[in-house]
């Protein structure tokens, strides 16, 4: 299921033109970080940074995000 999620968000960003590096930028956040949050992963450290990550992506509509915030 990660996956096939970081495959969806991968083709998401790029039909976007948008770079993990522009995320990263504008959150504040890590490209290491960034990078987690695509792939599926949540750890315990800098939470604030990776739900700013995830608010990101939403606000831009990324699907996968969306339909895990209406689940």
């Amino acid at each position: 299921m990660k996956n096939r999620r970081r495959i969806e968000i991968k083709k998401w960003l790029l039909d976007a033109g948008m770079t993990q590096a522009k995320i990263a930028k504008e959150t504040g956040a890590s490209p290491a970080i960034v990078s987690r949050v695509i792939s599926g992963e949540r750890g315990r450290r800098r939470k604030g940074l990776s739900a700013a990550v995830i608010d990101y992506l939403e606000r831009r509509g990324c699907p996968i995000f969306s339909e895990e915030s209406n689940a």
